[in-house]
């Protein structure tokens, strides 16, 4: 990491909006491994100059009720455990649990549902989830669940016929955001999503996405929502993911197209990063021989390559900085 680099990642609160890591401290603990974050992960948080890492809480395959409950608390039970032993990190609730990691030059880790399933038909769940630090809720993952149909992986004419919100969707979101959640509607599909903004009452966040512009993905914005998400003080976090991208160019340079293109489109203040690695995640797959990362960022040691990028492009400093972390900073001063 250069001087310039340092020094924008040391006055800036960097954030990854998305991230995988409470999964791996459960499937860690299959193979009797503890202590994840600081053997892991911790080291590469460094060296990308991270701040800030929004943890998502994600069971990968449909379960019945009381096993999605018991997976879900097990994940934030080891991540509490890892807590307490390691005085590099901090657990973030607050906006001012986020400055005083920084002042304290911690990693801050905040907790997100990605996806709502392990809650099922029970809004009571949601009060006890805040209650234990969780402050983000995705609506769905790719899948169907009481609140919405998720986003089908493919392009977009496959997704046509998906469902919107359920009237139980419409009482979730509403309890969801009295209660101080953060709602993320990354995955959440395209009939979700126009339903969602005629229901919402408050800015929302899409924390890992790409741009329909460059490839025809559901899982991507149109130029239309693009602009209905700024129109909402929304933020979005852009996704390193490769199947997101063009099959031509798979690099740092085409991550950062994306990030410019949004800011040519609406400005620098809507626009962050949420890099949905999962690159750690290989090791659980026998089959994967070749162990190629599925990101252009493979782990957060390469988050600088974003800021070198944004140099070479001779973006000014405020503008880098927005798309670190402060965009979602600010959104997360006013909202939490």
């Amino acid at each position: 990491m250069n001087d310039k680099i340092k020094k924008i990642h040391d006055e800036t609160i960097v954030v990854d909006a998305h991230y995988d890591l409470l999964m791996d401290l459960t499937l860690q603990k299959n193979f009797n491994k503890f202590n994840v974050i600081k053997n892991d992960h911790l080291n590469n948080f460094k060296k990308g100059g991270l701040s800030l890492i929004v943890s998502s809480i994600f069971i990968d395959k449909p379960i019945y009720k009381e096993a999605y409950l018991h997976e879900t608390l097990d994940q934030i039970a080891l991540f509490m455990e890892e807590i307490e032993k390691n005085e590099e990190i901090t657990f973030c609730r607050s906006y001012e649990d986020i400055l005083n990691s920084k002042k304290q030059n911690k990693i801050g880790i905040m907790l997100s549902f990605e996806g709502a399933d392990p809650l099922f038909d029970d809004l009571h769940l949601l009060k006890i989830f805040y209650e234990l630090g969780v402050r983000f809720i995705g609506l769905t993952w790719s899948r169907r669940n009481y609140i919405s149909d998720g986003c089908k992986f493919g392009p977009v004419e496959k997704d046509k016929r998906s469902y919107g919100i359920t009237d139980f969707g419409v009482n979730f979101i509403k309890k969801a955001e009295n209660l101080g959640y953060i709602i993320d509607i990354s995955h959440l599909s395209e009939t979700g999503f126009y339903d969602f903004i005629k229901i919402n009452q408050k800015p929302f966040i899409v924390s890992h996405t790409n741009i329909r512009h460059f490839t025809n993905n559901t899982r991507t914005l149109s130029d239309e929502q693009i602009k209905i998400i700024k129109e909402n003080d929304g933020i979005i976090g852009i996704n390193s993911y490769k199947e997101f991208f063009n099959e031509k160019s798979k690099n740092i340079s085409a991550y950062v197209d994306q990030i410019e293109y949004i800011i040519n489109k609406i400005g620098d203040k809507n626009v962050g990063i949420g890099l949905d690695i999962c690159t750690h995640l290989l090791k659980y797959e026998p089959f994967n021989e070749e162990k190629i990362s599925p990101n252009i960022i493979k782990d957060h040691s390469e988050f600088t390559k974003i800021t070198e990028e944004m140099l070479k492009r001779n973006y000014n400093e405020s503008t880098i900085k927005n798309v670190l972390g402060e965009n979602f900073i600010n959104f997360y001063k006013n909202n939490l």
